[in-house]
């Protein structure tokens, strides 16, 4: 084997012309033997260094060596384990000396990494002797100048060091540190004296963050040692650090191409700064560091800095309280606390104009208050120091005196204003450090200014701080109840009330009124947040109420977000404290505040955000939140007794509207998480049902109210639990069925049987009940369910009533299983609905039917029905059938009512029912109904009226699906797209969705190679409806809209080809330049730049 092995190694370099990954499989195969052979006890690792020896040597080629050495790491690596203390002590001898060759260092370095590492055999015990480990220091500090070489050697050298400064290598490198302090060894470098050189001009992020690492390691070893000697070692080379390091702050990071393990800057910074803070001898040059650094414009370079800062008066806060209580150092300490003092106020007290107090800085301010608080926690047991520098401040002394003016501060600039607010947060700031340091803040400032006196004259200020202060007792909970903040304690009925006053008046400045309405309403909050032994339940009562009439008032003050706000703290203190009769109190006072217009708008809000609160509840605030439905519902049915028409009463619509939209929906996904709440439930669905009721009798259905009602008794058969559905879907069916027994035994769906509208009602709410379900298995006699409501359909006259039963129809047929499909739905279409439709002669309930149509149709596209092509020739048919002559104005609507079909309008809608909607169904309807829509085109050009109904279905169709999904179409897209434009122009026609729909999608077109290739050839027809659509009349906004899209359709074509669009040119210009006296801005402002596009055509 040893014979075979060496002729394999001799051949390792021999003839030149083979590639690298040949060299590198020769080589990998020749490590693969030596390591089976070692493994075997058939050969050794001197005897392979021997028959290395002509490569290890070879003064000619670095190329041989390179190899040899690569070999010697392969087999160093996969036999760790089994080496003896001898093989080590020469193999380790040789790559010392070895370290020396710059040609092959990297190979070497590898190799003394595998040997520090203990190869792959982590559990072996490591055969290097801390002779062995002082003599590849040594070689490494000595031989090695890192930043002499490449980027993959400089990191190999900080990977060796980082592995010298660990176990079990530690002990023996801080031995040689602590060697090169004696005085016979005066010219050997020290552990830092190296790091310093090896990082001193680094660049790489990766080389740092490995030399950053070491230092800090290096530093906290030497520190903590215990020698004397080794601590010297760190207070002398204190500065040579900070020197090396001060170069890389601030950090300016740009990853290498070639980096595959991710560095951020983030990761990088935090090394540096664990370098500086590794050590409480690196203070003075921190605060020196950041002297020379703040300076800067930069606000990143600030932030580090407060980073920084922050970072060493946390870790070194011990250390300096106890040079603080050290005679010997305290007014070395002081002087360096002043430093620190003035960095801080530098950059809180900023004397540049701000605008605003929050965005005017960034994030600079808040970082330097929060070092100001690590500052503040240095001294906050037993001394006032930092307190004594901040009441000694100029611009904190001036806060204090604007606070006790009684002059109106308001003529003062805002920056001035602002200036007192950062001093007084200085204030706070210290204070939250301990009760201590927060009673000292009082009383001196309590003998500056009276916060109670004054806070009606500089509301501004003195909010400001109140709140500020009661954020500073957050940290204190624990121990804030002390004998030391007596007075304060004392004077909180009193500042809560001044407080609650200053809601009701508020300032003249609408952003002043804004922020210091928020700070008063948090520091209200945080005020009724403190324990027990602190404020009384009777005073977080009367602060409740406060705020309560704060929001339902009509203070200037009052916004939406405060609104918002207030009733959440309303909620929270349900939450915590569970008084059921205070917050029937707050329910009771805000609907008897459902009267005038603005004043319902606040109150609904108010319930609403309370109601919605319980998600973040238990169980018992779901109830409050059903409780407030209930009476919400009860409030709209006394609303509408003694009115003239349901239309005159705003306050009930506006009730169904948040009930409907907001507070329902919300209790449907509480109901999702905690389950079934029967109880309040059916208090609620009587009080829908005879609203219901009432809006039928007043035949207000074409309103929001109708549709709201529906749509809230379909949340409420959801929020019950398994049981009680069941219940109502019974009642439902057996409503739809007269059978009456049932029906008069219900306890659920009860309503007068003998009413006018009790038909359309009795339907209605079954529809409602019966739509939302997740299955149809639980209705018995579903066919006789689904043919009851389709033939009810037929009759009516009421298009509102029509619509919402026939998509509750839908919403059945969706849930049903696909035998089922056939079996019920499609003679149901077929034979009752299509047969009706054919056999009319009155073209309102064909109209009627055909609505009920799309939408079953739609829910048959949405479970990919086999049979659906029938239904949709069916439907295409009706619309372009001749035996109905069919006005523009009806084509119009059908061809909306068809386009149900595929419309995304209703799919929020079909979600919140639980109908198994999926994306992959309308791309399949789509290409097989723009098959059917393209041949209609064809057969029906000549018919105006029929065109634009199918206009209309082309129009929804294009926009249902995704741009990428046309392309296959491109051609007849095109094409109809630029004859729709001037055809649905030439209608006088009341809404022109389809034609801004259709150009919307034309412009998209034009920035598709394929689609406006196809456009160039219908260049004129495009041009002249592009010209038309330009000046349309305004007469609405749709109006200006179309003409934008139009115009900006036209800018687009200036991508075309010149000798294309010259022909048009002159008309196109002078129809640009009308555009351009156009009554709105935003049409001149699109003309123009169309006009300046199209006048390079002419050149």
């Amino acid at each position: 084997m040893e014979e075979g092995l060496r002729e394999r190694i001799e051949g390792l370099v021999g003839g030149g012309t083979q590639g690298e990954e040949e060299e590198e499989d020769r080589r990998r195969r020749v490590s693969e033997d030596a390591v089976r052979g070692m493994m075997e006890g058939k050969a050794t690792l001197l005897g392979l260094v021997e028959m290395l020896g002509p490569l290890l040597t070879d003064a000619d080629s670095t190329r041989a060596r390179t190899t040899g050495t690569l070999v010697l790491v392969d087999v160093l690596r996969k036999t760790r384990a089994v080496l003896t203390r001898h093989e080590v002590d020469h193999v380790l001898a040789f790559l010392c000396a070895r370290l020396k060759d710059w040609h092959t260092l990297r190979a070497t370095l590898l190799a003394c990494k595998v040997l520090l590492e203990g190869g792959e055999d982590k559990g072996s015990k490591s055969c290097l002797t801390a002779a062995n480990v002082e003599l590849l220091a040594k070689s490494l500090f000595e031989h090695v100048d890192v930043q002499s070489h490449s980027q993959p050697n400089r990191q190999l050298s900080f990977e060796l060091v980082d592995l010298l400064l660990r176990d079990p290598h530690l002990a023996t490198v801080l031995g040689m540190s602590a060697r090169a302090t004696q005085a016979e060894n005066a010219e050997e470098e020290d552990l830092l004296e190296v790091l310093v050189r090896f990082v001193d001009g680094e660049k790489d992020p990766r080389c740092l963050l490995l030399a950053f690492d070491s230092i800090e390691r290096a530093v906290h070893e030497l520190s903590k040692s215990g020698r004397s000697e080794l601590v010297e070692v760190v207070k002398k080379n204190v500065e040579g650090l900070a020197d090396v390091l001060s170069c890389y702050f601030p950090l300016s990071f740009s990853p290498p191409p070639d980096m595959k393990k991710s560095v951020t800057r983030a990761d990088l910074l935090l090394a540096l700064f664990r370098a500086y803070t590794s050590t409480p001898e690196m203070f003075p040059q921190v605060v020196q560091l950041l002297e020379d650094r703040f300076p800067s414009p930069k606000s990143e370079t600030k932030v580090d800095g407060l980073q920084l800062l922050q970072m060493c008066l946390e870790k070194f806060a011990n250390d300096l309280r106890a040079d603080y209580e050290d005679e010997s150092k305290k007014a070395e300490l002081e002087a360096l606390i002043d430093q620190v003092w003035d960095l801080l106020r530098g950059q809180i007290l900023r004397s540049e104009p701000m605008l605003n107090m929050v965005n005017a800085s960034g994030a600079v301010v808040p970082k330097a208050l929060e070092a100001l608080k690590s500052l503040a926690d240095l001294f906050s047991i037993s001394s006032l120091k930092v307190v004594d520098l901040a009441f000694e401040d100029e611009d904190v002394k001036k806060a204090l005196v604007a606070c006790s003016s009684t002059e109106d501060l308001e003529a003062e600039s805002k920056p001035h204003i602002m200036m007192h607010c950062r001093a007084l947060d200085v204030l706070s700031t210290i204070a939250s450090s301990s009760v201590f340091v927060f009673a000292g803040v009082v009383d001196r400032t309590s003998a500056h200014t009276s916060i109670l006196e004054n806070i009606s004259t500089q509301p501004t200020l003195l909010i400001h701080f109140v709140y500020k202060m009661t954020c500073a007792l957050e940290p204190l909970k624990n121990d804030v109840f002390s004998d030391s903040l007596g007075v304060f304690k004392e004077t909180l009925p009193e500042l809560c009330s001044k407080l609650l006053a200053y809601l009701a008046v508020g300032s003249q400045d609408a952003e002043d009124n804004y922020r210091t309405t928020s700070e008063c309403i948090k520091a209200l909050d945080n005020v009724c947040k403190f324990q027990s032994e602190w404020i009384s339940m009777e005073l977080i009562e009367e602060v409740m109420m406060g705020l309560l009439a704060f929001s339902l008032s009509d203070s200037r003050l009052t916004t939406k977000d405060h609104i918002i706000h207030t009733a959440k703290i309303i909620s929270s203190f349900h939450e915590a404290h569970r008084r059921q009769d205070v917050m029937d109190k707050v329910i009771t006072k805000t609907l008897n505040a459902l009267v005038g217009e603005v004043e319902s708008d606040r109150a609904l809000l108010f319930l609403s955000v309370i109601a919605e609160c319980a998600e973040e509840c238990t169980g018992e605030c779901t109830e409050l939140s059903m409780d407030i439905v209930v009476k919400l519902t009860q409030r709209a049915i006394d609303s509408w007794k003694g009115e003239m028409g349901w239309k005159s009463n705003r306050v009930s619509t506006s009730i169904l509207s948040m009930v409907s939209v907001s507070i329902m929906p919300h209790l449907y996904e509480c109901n999702c998480k905690l389950g079934g709440i029967p109880k309040p439930v059916s208090k609620i669905m009587k009080n829908l049902v005879l609203l219901l009721e009432k809006v039928l009798e007043s035949q207000e259905t074409g309103n929001g109210l109708f549709v709201h009602i529906l749509h809230s008794i379909s949340y409420a058969t959801l929020l019950c639990g398994e049981e009680m559905q069941k219940g109502y879907v019974r009642e439902a069916v057996a409503l739809l069925l007269s059978e009456e027994q049932i029906v008069l035994e219900g306890k659920l769906l009860r309503f007068n049987l003998d009413s006018a509208v009790s038909k359309e009602l009795r339907y209605l709410l079954v529809g409602a009940v019966l739509n939302p379900l997740k299955s149809a298995k639980d209705v018995e006699n579903v066919e006789d369910v689904l043919h009851s409501i389709l033939e009810f359909i037929m009759t009516l006259d009421d298009p509102n009533v029509a619509r919402e039963l026939s998509i509750s129809l839908s919403g059945i047929v969706n849930k049903l299983e696909k035998n089922q499909l056939d079996e019920i739905v499609l003679p149901l279409v077929t034979e009752v609905l299509l047969n009706h439709m054919k056999t009319c002669d009155n073209q309102t309930a064909v109209e009627v039917g055909f609505y009920s149509l799309a939408w079953i149709t739609r829910a048959l596209a949405m479970k990919k029905y086999s049979k659906l092509e029938m239904i949709l020739d069916e439907m295409f048919s009706i619309l372009c059938s001749p035996d109905y002559e069919w006005e523009m104005s009806t084509c119009l609507d059908l061809g909306e009512t068809f386009s149900l079909v595929i419309c995304t309008q209703y799919d929020n809608l079909i979600d919140t029912w639980n109908w198994k909607a999926k994306l992959l169904w309308r791309q399949k309807l789509f290409s097989t109904l723009s098959t059917k829509v393209f041949a209609k085109f064809e057969e029906k050009r000549g018919n105006p009226n029929v065109m634009i109904g199918l206009h209309q279905i082309f129009s929804c169709l294009m926009t249902s699906v995704h741009f990428s999904v046309l392309k296959p179409f491109a051609q007849d897209i095109v094409v109809n797209l630029i004859h729709s434009i001037s055809l649905l122009l030439e209608q006088d026609l009341p809404e022109k969705r389809a034609v801004v729909a259709n150009l919307a999608l034309l412009k998209l077109a034009l920035t598709d190679d394929s689609m406006r290739r196809v456009i160039q050839d219908h260049i004129k027809s495009a041009v002249e409806g592009l010209v038309a659509a330009c000046c349309t009349p305004s007469t609405t906004s749709r109006d200006i809209l179309l003409r934008r899209r139009a115009l900006e359709c036209l800018a687009l074509l200036k991508d075309l080809p010149h000798y294309i669009l010259f022909p048009y040119f002159h008309d196109v210009r002078r129809r640009l330049q009308v555009c351009l006296d156009d009554s709105k801005r935003e049409v001149r402002q699109q003309a123009g730049k169309t006009l300046r596009l199209w006048t390079g055509v002419s050149t």
